[in-house]
């Protein structure tokens, strides 16, 4: 396989996240500042396991695996079109010795224990990871704002996605956006230089939780190289490092040789945009940059000082 080389940018500094395989302490702290405790609340089915009550804000299902109320992160407010106060948790829940995509539950004040009124998994198949963790939540103008990571293994293919939690007409509301960043240069072997997309129809899930747009355009970059590879003693393929969600991509393309690129949405298509070896030339950059088709923190060439930059930063999350 022909090797890419390609120096880019960090467009993440992303913690690394382990899978749990132990359950966390039975007597983590409820949250008690709320006006209302989440002590013994009801949770819905969950990682295999049946609905149930939970001990404080833990659950041991031996064996099993556990569940637990997330209450560091619990948030409580008002949610507009509900009366009274109501408390959003993320719900944490393992099964197969690893955590799943966590829960988003609602409450209001009941009797003895509070009332669960509203549910939404963060693992759907519009966002499918194997892991989903809430990162930060905050009310604002009568709804939740939610941030989490999706993540695979044990912290590969890093992704950003955040979400708005509603109410109307007795229900909860859930609107989300994402992936907003993509990190594909974290995980086992060599995929810290990113993926490679080697053969036909590969792109779609190996790129994935990318959108499919993006994803069709490797798969295309991919099918011209194999087409024209013929002789050539390296593997066609296409390398990606991260996607934003703000239209750029990094990555490589290679058969009969290989090069550095930089990739953008342009009028809703996907497009190659740059090309280079070892750096790009900073005019080049900065003049593309100028007409918003780059992305800062791209690494490039200047050639007054002839040492690298940086072009400032590539866009984060955007939250």
């Amino acid at each position: 396989m022909t090797r890419i080389v390609v120096r880019v940018a960090a467009l993440l500094a992303a913690p690394i996240l382990t899978a749990v395989s132990a359950l966390v302490p039975a007597n983590a702290a409820p949250a008690a500042r709320s006006g209302f405790s989440l002590d013994d609340a009801p949770i819905p089915a969950s990682c295999q396991h049946a609905a149930t009550t939970l001990d404080g804000t833990t659950k041991d299902f031996g064996e099993a695996g556990f569940a637990q109320l997330e209450t560091k992160y619990a948030r409580y407010g008002h949610l507009k079109g509900h009366r009274g106060k109501v408390a959003v948790v993320p719900l944490v829940c393992s099964a197969g010795g690893v955590t799943w995509p966590q829960y988003l539950l609602l409450y209001q004040k009941g009797g003895r224990s509070p009332a669960l009124i509203g549910t939404v998994p963060l693992g759907t198949k519009a966002v499918d990871q194997e892991h989903e963790d809430v990162t930060g939540m905050r009310f604002s103008h009568g709804k939740v704002h939610v941030n989490w990571h999706g993540y695979d293994g044990a912290g590969f293919t890093i992704a950003p996605y955040r979400g708005t939690l509603g109410w109307h007409k007795r229900h909860v509301t859930w609107k989300h956006t994402g992936p907003l960043v993509i990190d594909y240069a974290t995980g086992p072997s060599d995929s810290d230089s990113g993926v490679s997309v080697t053969g036909a129809g590969q792109a779609r899930y190996m790129l994935a939780p990318a959108p499919k747009p993006f994803t069709s355009f490797i798969q295309r970059e991919y099918d011209k190289l194999a087409a024209s590879a013929s002789g050539c003693d390296g593997q066609a393929a296409v390398n990606v490092e991260r996607y934003s969600h703000k239209g750029f991509a990094v990555g490589g393309e290679g058969a009969c040789g290989g090069a550095a690129y930089l990739w953008a949405r342009i009028g809703g298509k996907w497009k190659s945009i740059l090309e280079w070896q070892d750096y790009p030339q900073c005019d080049r950059l900065t003049k593309l940059q100028r007409r918003g088709y780059v992305a800062t923190g791209q690494a490039c060439w200047n050639a007054k000082t002839q040492q690298p930059v940086t072009l400032g930063n590539w866009p984060a999350s955007g939250i």
